[in-house]
């Protein structure tokens, strides 16, 4: 039996928002839930999606035998996932979760949803990049992250991505190879006059053997026309495929960081990366008018893109762009996970802005080279501890901690302690932090998700004191408030204005409710 979750405190609500299925069901969810899944199975039904093991990622052991798994997005929506368990001989279960969307495709029209959702996925992966580059100082960590977050310069100055890399380093490789090609020469048969003919091999003297006449000229015809070699310019190799295949691509990620930072138009990153596209169109162009065709990303390469200085270059750049294709892959897959990781480090940003506040102890961090599913940061609990001194408390921020107990029961991957410096660690309480992704975003003002957490905490006694649900904001909207006694729901956004104001909302909603005296112990 098979547990499919529309949120991960499902255990203990009491709406309903858990579905249980068994081995062959096919499961096609309401289009109104564009949310992801979570998947609870007993310990020893390890699932397998898509025919994969460990694609499935633990969140958390419930204790009773149980644990609960964070699904990936499907890229493809309309064909869904497929989960099965080892050891099972029967079918598998079918999940179709309407009310996603697909993946823009490199090229063509997409929807506009779509195309919204990935500048959003995009923007999340931008602002967990950020981080790398406030790493040299581990002690000023946090505040030269708000400092970057809060001001804008995250967007006023782009980031490095592989696009401007290639940029600054290639263009005049492009050049290269557009002025002068490779081509080869190929042998063929046709018939040329008679003043024209420079090569006869045997095909050429047998066919002129047979035609009718005594001598050459007779032999040619009225026409003065034989049989003979020649030689015709080719431009189709594959080092020219691999060529045009960069281009394409690099004019398609060129395009899109272009798209991204249309407010820093003048920087000189954003001048290197346009000036680079025009540079992979025009190429692209005169290849295709060539006659060369795109090369398949499994090809194996020959001798001169593997010797040729300039088509090597061509040869590794391409084989990056590959991997980085891959990367978005995997990003869009994980977009939830990632908003999770994104938004713990949005509380931590709110905490340290609110006034007197000063950061005790922090997680040594480190922005790992690849993703694992979503996540890109390598950290310890707690996260950051931050003395909030006009307040007289110390907030601690965990991420994904171990709990045991009954808080493991809320599958929350965000807890926030709360507490004065003289109450004994063993009695401050916790908040509880869910970052929920969706693909449209926003709050649904028809659903009542406050009231619907007060009864979820009620589970955790005096221990959790409060619920904050983080759902992104919508395409073209403001920052978003919902709340109840005990719990709020709030919108944040990845970029610009809808960042500041995230982060702003987040710092109010934490120094409100110290103020009101719950977060004292």
């Amino acid at each position: 039996m098979i547990e499919l979750w529309h949120r991960p405190w499902a255990k203990l609500d009491r709406s309903g928002r858990r579905y249980t299925l068994i081995d062959g069901d096919a499961f096609v969810r309401d289009a109104r839930e564009t949310g992801p899944l979570w998947l609870c199975l007993q310990e020893r039904d390890e699932p397998v999606v898509d025919g994969k093991r460990k694609l499935a990622e633990v969140i958390t052991d419930l204790g009773d035998g149980r644990r609960v798994y964070s699904l990936p997005l499907p890229l493809r929506p309309t064909v869904g996932l497929k989960l099965d368990r080892p050891g099972r001989s029967r079918g598998h279960v079918s999940i179709v979760p309407r009310g996603l969307l697909m993946r823009p495709p490199k090229e063509g029209q997409a929807d506009l949803g779509a195309v919204e959702l990935f500048t959003r996925v995009k923007a999340v992966w931008t602002r967990l990049s950020d981080v790398e580059d406030v790493l040299g100082d581990p002690a000023t960590i946090w505040q030269r992250l708000a400092a970057l977050w809060m001001s804008g310069a995250a967007e006023d100055d782009p980031k490095r991505d592989v696009i401007v890399r290639h940029a600054r380093k290639l263009g005049q490789t492009l050049d290269i190879i557009d002025k002068r090609p490779r081509r080869i020469l190929r042998r063929t048969q046709q018939l040329v006059p008679l003043s024209r003919v420079q090569e006869l091999d045997r095909k050429a003297i047998t066919w002129l053997i047979r035609q009718p006449g005594e001598t050459v000229v007779e032999r040619a015809g009225s026409r003065q026309r034989i049989r003979a070699v020649t030689r015709e310019e080719n431009f189709n190799t594959l080092e020219n495929r691999v060529v045009l295949s960069y281009a394409r691509l690099a004019d398609h990620l060129a395009r899109d960081y272009c798209n991204r930072n249309r407010s820093a138009a003048q920087s000189s990153r954003y001048a290197a990366v346009l000036a680079f596209r025009r540079k992979t169109q025009r190429l692209a162009q005169n290849l295709a008018d060539m006659g060369v065709i795109a090369a398949n990303p499994d090809v194996t390469p020959n001798f001169v893109l593997q010797n040729n200085p300039a088509y090597h270059a061509v040869w590794i750049a391409w084989r990056e762009l590959l991997r980085h294709h891959r990367v978005i892959d995997d990003l869009w897959h994980w977009q939830a996970r990632s908003w999770e990781e994104f938004t713990a480090l949005a509380l931590v940003v709110a905490l340290h802005g609110i006034p007197g506040a000063r950061i005790l102890a922090t997680s040594p961090l480190i922005f790992e080279e690849e993703q694992r599913r979503g996540c890109w940061l390598t950290h310890v609990n707690p996260l950051a501890t931050v003395f909030l001194a006009e307040q007289g408390v110390v907030a601690e921020v965990s991420y994904r901690p171990h709990y045991k107990g009954s808080l493991r029961s809320f599958a929350a991957p965000i807890w926030l302690r709360v507490g004065r410096l003289n109450v004994p660690l063993e009695n401050q309480p916790y908040w509880v932090v869910w970052p929920l992704w969706d693909a449209v975003g926003g709050i649904d003002p028809d659903v009542q998700e406050a009231e619907e957490i007060e009864s979820v905490l009620e589970a955790g006694g005096k221990t959790v004191v409060r619920g904050i649900v983080v759902r992104p904001t919508r395409a073209a909207g403001g920052i978003e408030r919902q709340s109840s006694k005990r719990a709020t729901v709030v919108t944040l956004g990845a970029s610009g204005d809808a960042l500041r104001q995230g982060i702003e909302a987040l710092r109010d909603i934490v120094v409100a409710d110290i103020g009101g005296g719950r977060g004292h112990g």
